[in-house]
């Protein structure tokens, strides 16, 4: 079927000059006859121009003189007055095509139905110009005028152009049945869509102009006052009316009473002159009113064959057109605008479409401007509708590949989505969800489905974004599924994990912009929910070393630096922007561990609570590689993070270390370790042990931890509680985001000023715009306004809750109230702590278990009914029993040289002995070689390196040798000694003295030379002689002489 459109000329002038002759051209509104005689112009004139289809200054403009003068009661010297009065309103000659530009961005192009044949068009079948269809018999030329009769009131946003049509029917071939079937393929009300559309049956070529004038000067007068076109099938409204403006004039067939009027050769020229006439008028019309007109003609094949003057053997029975069945071809003759080319359409009980396919517009958002609210809810039920149809289909893979416009309908409505949540549409989101979850189920049945665009990585990652945490369990099956059965998935993830890193590295600056900021969060948030969703695609990212490294560079460089410089800023856009970017780069890191080690094991972390760590799978079971894995990234972090002094956490803290604090890590490894290995693995311990540390190393641990119990503690509060036999249900209100965070405002201040009430606090924080620092400044200074100065300082705050039971009042007071360090309450230490009646500790007390004194039981045949108390009391008795020994025995020495620890009782048979598994008692073999690991670490430093020359080193070697231990925990000990602050008093302790005593080496003396001329020894004789002889010489000479000397002076001679 071939197509010919004629457009505006170039001297095309705007829509304002269109105005009719009595109506301003401003506000619409009829001018008063002295408004008109102004310009020279009697209404009486201007009647006789609108009787002759002349409305507008521009259709005065268009008209010739000659043609004016004919009109009846118009003298010439009339026509001359009008002509000036029309030129002095708008001057109709030469503009810029820059104005012929502003002109063109009237037009407006209705659908055909048929996506292929509106590309073809250029868009549909355009305003301001006229469109002809001319083809043999058959090839829906009167199918596609139907079918623009309803398309033309559909809303724009859905192909249409919100307006109604006119059709001239020259050969009776209108039938409103069809266009009912046609209403009902869009959802349209059948009847409300035939209101909505003049008709006019010509029955000659004269009649055939005089409708055209008619409907030209209805254009004028009316402009379209006409019933609103509604979308609902049922339950219309009657009474609901619209102005709606004609935007569609359909002649079928333009040619047909002409041929009928003027036959034969004779009257060929004056055919072709009243024919041109006519499409001249149209042609005015369409660019006086800007309305869209299409008109048909018919072409006959020729019979002969062409010039040898024989018919095509193999023509169809029934012509060209039976033999392509319900599929047709139209090509473009002639266009100012659009090439050449050719599209496929097909003639359904809907109209116009594709050939085998389903049309569906893309979404458009309800806040658009210019969408009336009628025309979104007719949009919105065809929405639906396609995708419950698909939904319906017995073969979801054929019906979505017969689809074409799903993709780009996914495109704009996850956009839409993710871009406005407040204008969240629920049924579509339900019916998308939907959608997802039963393609993807039958991919393994359906293998052509996983060459659907519906699992494009892009497509998947906007599905993960928006319903991850809505329903993790569903999306999680999801995303198995594609992964199982459409390999291309991972490959394409492959395949732009570069561009992800190059991503994250790019960004060098020391403070980054917030347009910064907002792409890094964007794309952040999308990959956190695909790695929560998708363990093998995180996988696939954990396992890049340049991606970690870009991601843990971009958290320890500029998104630290940017946190530090806004330490002390009052921009609390930018910093609420800085924390939301960090926490969902926390997120994204844990997902990742979680994909690399918790799964493998058969846990996964809570996406609403990240210190809590739930069971997934009973069957996992990971292996010591993923052991290695996990502890070689977490310490080469825990290296490269250099922390020396204390750090803030989400401010100056290295990402190891806010991700410890925010997901308490170290805890989840030793549930693991605890749970898979009775807590005996040796790196998974030495993991936890470094967390701690890292933990100890941040200075807001306490009062972060202290922050989020008490957030915890005021959501469960805050949470409907269930119906008990003694308390009601009480309808509680969920906590609202600025509840909350005005909870963690007065926190703040609370912790500076513990003696200060919530409510008093909350006051402040209302007069001051939630400013802390201000409120902080002004309660030192002691200078609050009169209102707040006046005020209780220890009065409470409201809760939520309108109403509640007296057990949950002290409990929600306690959940909003904030102690400080030095509180009372917070330090006193007693034998009723975690109690059941220990309110403070955030425990409800359970009325329905208290009672005073000694719980009555009834009588002793109510007692015994009791089946329970009969069951604990027999056990009870059962236990005394067992424990009563005729004679006390005294097991003191019983146990003396008798080796303890568990007993396999499996291996002990008759006959055999005791299989024993002594309890060994280990030291930290850091502890014990501390010497000898203090001194190798201050002579070679190299020796604990962790690469592979140093392990193979001989010293590496004979350290191991003389300490006994492992590699990991050598290069674990430097670690942990470089970062141990009594690091230099150790290094003193050892500074002096090593601990070993330098021995003596045993070398024998030279024997001494002997003297020529010494003399010979003396002999025993000759030695006693000599000391006779030399008494004097000895200490013994003067012995005797003082003995007698003392005996003369103090004794009397002997007798």
């Amino acid at each position: 079927m071939p197509s010919r459109r004629a457009t505006t000329p170039l001297n095309a002038e705007a829509l304002d000059e269109n105005q009719p002759l009595t109506e301003k051209s401003k506000d619409n509104e009829v001018q008063d006859e002295e408004d008109e005689e102004s310009h020279g112009i009697s209404v009486a004139d201007i009647n006789k121009l609108k009787t002759a289809g002349i409305c507008t200054v521009r259709g005065v403009h268009m008209a010739t003189k000659r043609n004016l003068c004919k009109i009846k009661g118009l003298s010439e010297t009339k026509v001359d007055k009008i002509k000036e009065a029309a030129s002095k309103i708008s001057k109709c000659s030469f503009i810029t095509a820059m104005e012929v530009s502003h002109a063109r961005k009237k037009v407006f192009k209705i659908s055909t139905g048929s996506k292929q044949l509106d590309v073809l068009l250029g868009g549909g079948i355009q305003s301001m110009s006229i469109t002809e269809a001319f083809g043999e018999y058959r090839t829906g030329k009167t199918q596609l005028a139907h079918t623009f009769c309803v398309k033309v009131q559909l809303p724009t946003l859905m192909g249409g152009a919100n307006g109604k049509a006119a059709y001239i029917d020259t050969e009776g071939t209108f039938r409103p049945d069809r266009i009912r079937s046609i209403a009902e393929g869009y959802n349209i009300d059948p009847e409300m869509a035939l209101e909505n559309i003049v008709v006019a049956r010509a029955y000659n070529s004269e009649h055939q102009m005089d409708l055209i004038a008619e409907i030209a000067a209805q254009f004028a007068e009316e402009r379209g006052i006409y019933k609103l076109l509604v979308s609902q099938k049922t339950n219309v409204h009657k009474n609901a009316s619209k102005l709606l403006k004609c935007c569609a004039q359909i002649v079928d067939s333009i040619i047909a009473l002409f041929r009928c009027d003027y036959s034969g050769r004779g009257e060929l020229a004056e055919r072709q002159q009243k024919l041109g006439v006519m499409l001249n008028r149209l042609l005015k019309i369409s660019e006086e009113y800007n309305v869209a007109v299409y008109v048909t003609n018919q072409m006959c094949a020729d019979p002969g064959g062409g010039l040898t003057f024989v018919a095509d053997p193999k023509k169809p029975v029934g012509g060209h057109i039976l033999g392509r069945g319900e599929e047709r071809v139209a090509k473009v003759y002639d266009s100012p605008d659009v090439p050449e080319s050719e599209a496929s359409y097909a003639i359904t009980n809907g109209g116009i479409a594709d050939i085998n396919m389903t049309a569906i517009p893309p979404y458009v958002p309800r806040s658009v401007a210019g969408i009336t609210h009628d025309e979104w809810d007719i949009a919105h039920r065809l929405w639906a509708g396609s995708i419950q149809d698909l939904l319906l289909a017995e073969s979801i893979g054929a019906a979505i590949s017969d689809f074409p416009d799903l993709p780009p309908f996914l495109d704009t409505f996850f956009t839409a989505q993710l871009s406005e949540p407040e204008y969240a549409d629920i049924e579509l989101l339900r019916l998308v969800f939907l959608l997802y979850v039963r393609a993807s189920a039958s991919l393994a049945a359906d293998p052509a489905l996983a060459s659907a665009d519906m699992f494009t990585p892009d497509r998947l990652l906007n599905f993960a974004t928006l319903y991850t945490k809505a329903n993790i369990k569903v999306v999680r099956s999801c995303f198995q599924q594609i992964t199982d059965n459409v390999p291309a998935v991972l490959e394409q993830y492959i395949q732009s994990l570069g561009t992800i890193t190059e991503f994250y590295a790019s960004f060098t600056r020391q403070v980054l912009s917030d347009a910064e900021l907002h792409q890094i969060l964007s794309l952040s948030t999308a990959l956190d929910a695909l790695f929560a969703a998708s363990t093998p695609i995180a996988q696939v990212f954990e396992s890049s070393q340049d991606f970690i490294t870009s991601l843990v560079a971009l958290y320890d460089g500029p998104l630290k630096q940017t946190a530090i410089n806004l330490r002390n800023d009052n921009a609390k856009d930018k910093v609420r922007l800085v924390r939301s970017t960090k926490l969902t780069l926390l997120s994204m890191f844990n997902n990742l561990i979680d994909a690399s080690f918790f799964s493998q094991f058969g846990y996964a972390t809570n996406l609403h609570d990240w210190e809590v760590l739930e069971k997934r799978d009973d069957h996992a079971d990971g292996n010591l590689e993923t052991i290695h894995h996990l502890n070689n990234m977490l310490l080469d972090l825990i290296e490269r993070s250099g922390i020396e002094a204390s750090v803030t956490s989400l401010i100056d803290a290295p990402l190891i270390i806010d991700v410890e604090i925010e997901a308490m890590l170290g805890n989840k490894i030793s549930k693991v370790n605890r749970e898979k290995f009775q807590g005996e693995d040796e790196q998974l311990e030495f993991l936890v042990l470094s967390m701690e540390h890292l933990r100890a190393m941040c200075t807001t641990t306490e009062s972060h931890q202290r922050r989020k119990q008490q957030l915890k503690s005021l959501k469960s509060s805050l949470q409907a509680p269930k119906s008990t036999p003694l308390v009601p249900a009480v309808a509680t209100p969920q906590p609202d985001e600025s509840y909350i965070k005005m909870s963690t405002l007065i926190s703040q201040i609370t912790d500076l000023f513990p003696d200060l009430g919530a409510g008093f606090v909350e006051a402040c924080l209302e007069h001051y715009g939630g400013n802390v620092e201000q409120a902080t400044n002004q309660l030192l200074e002691d200078n609050l306004p009169p209102n707040l100065a006046s005020m209780d300082r220890t009065l409470a705050r409201k809760p939520m809750a309108a109403e509640q039971p007296a057990d949950e009042q002290v409990a929600t007071v306690m959940s909003n109230l904030s102690l400080s360090d030095d509180s009372q309450l917070r330090t006193r230490r007693n034998i009723f702590d975690n109690d059941e009646f220990d309110v403070f500790a955030g425990k409800k007390v359970q009325t329905q278990q208290i009672h005073r004194g000694k719980q009555n039981r009834g009588t002793a045949d109510k007692m015994l009914d009791d089946k329970s108390f009969v069951q604990s009391e027999k056990a009870s008795l059962l236990e005394r029993i067992a424990n009563i020994y005729e004679d006390e025995i005294d097991d003191t020495y019983d146990d003396v040289g008798m080796p303890t620890g568990k007993v396999d009782l499996g291996a002990v048979e008759d006959g055999s002995e005791d299989v024993v598994r002594e309890r060994r008692t280990e030291m930290d073999p850091g502890i014990i070689h501390e010497s000898d690991l203090v001194h190798a670490f201050v002579n070679n430093i190299t020796i604990f390196d962790r690469s592979a020359a140093s392990r193979r080193s001989p010293q590496r070697a004979q350290l191991r040798k003389a300490t006994n231990m492992t590699d990991e925990q050598l290069e674990g000990w430097s670690i942990m000694f470089s970062r141990n602050p009594r690091k230099q008093r150790i290094l003193d302790k050892y500074a002096l003295w090593d601990g070993q005593q330098s021995e003596m080496q045993d070398s024998p003396s030279a024997p001494k030379q002997n003297d020529r001329n010494a003399r010979p020894p003396r002999t025993p004789t000759q030695e006693r002689n000599y000391k006779d002889k030399n008494k004097a010489k000895m200490a013994n000479h003067s012995r005797k002489k003082m003995h007698d000397k003392k005996i003369g002076r103090s004794m009397p001679p002997p007798s």
